[in-house]
């Protein structure tokens, strides 16, 4: 190779390294970190301490006295356990200790551990507040009674599991009972304009005497006392 073209491949080579030098650097494409989202923390269960309390089977509100009349002052979650500190004269309502406060509860929401009637008669504290509602009250009228749901329960079109679906009625529902069946297993109810069923399973009677309330037929009508003695003959 001849000097002159030698020179020209020195030189080739030399302005090749130069441009490279003065080439940008490419940025790499950096991944963006995603946004680290915090769970919500789940409180643990309440647990009992004593050998006297109830373990909840649903969503029950607790109150500051033995009544809806009363205030709410929190709620428990299926599982959780209260230590009973007290009960109603009817027994009916529990008063517990709910996280370090006096509470009540309705009994029959709760499966028991231990005796219930050991438990020492006890009654509101007369500083207890009173719920706030704007709700109109419910008049008790003769031949009906007056209570609220305890779980969400179906309004069905008989008194049987096998009969259609009307609607649900939601929990702690305040309902009057204008009729039942003679084995006193079925309600009658109106909910929002709409009538039917509901198991007397899911029903808490506030107010009023089952036997009080007329037997009435599949659409609600008042049966005959023939017809009343032969359904409860019947269902023995």
């Amino acid at each position: 190779m001849n000097s002159k073209r030698k020179y020209l491949v020195t030189m080739a080579a030399a302005l090749g390294m130069t441009i490279a030098a003065a080439a940008p650097i490419m940025a790499q494409d950096t991944p963006t970190p995603e946004p680290t989202v915090e769970a919500t923390p789940v409180a643990p269960a309440l647990t009992a301490s004593t050998e006297l309390f109830v373990t909840s089977n649903y969503l029950v509100n607790v109150r500051s006295g033995p009544g809806r009349s009363f205030a709410v002052l929190g709620q428990v979650r299926p599982g959780d356990a209260l230590d009973v500190t007290g009960r109603a004269s009817d027994g009916g309502w529990l008063q517990v200790n709910f996280n370090g406060q006096t509470g009540w509860v309705s009994a029959n929401l709760f499966d028991a551990t231990g005796d219930l009637t050991t438990a020492s008669v006890v009654e509101a504290a007369a500083d207890a507040p009173s719920a706030e509602t704007t709700a109109e009250p419910l008049v008790l009228e003769p031949g009906t009674l007056i209570g609220n749901t305890t779980v969400n329960v179906n309004l069905r079109s008989g008194p049987s599991t096998s009969t259609d679906k009307i609607v649900v009625i939601p929990f702690s529902t305040d309902l009057v009972v204008s009729g039942r069946t003679s084995t006193n297993n079925w309600y009658w109810v109106t909910y929002n304009d709409q009538s039917g069923w509901i198991t007397a399973a899911a029903f808490f009677v506030e107010q009023g005497n089952i036997v009080d309330v007329p037997v009435v037929d599949e659409a609600g009508n008042v049966v005959t006392d023939a017809v009343a003695t032969a359904e409860a003959t019947a269902a023995q």
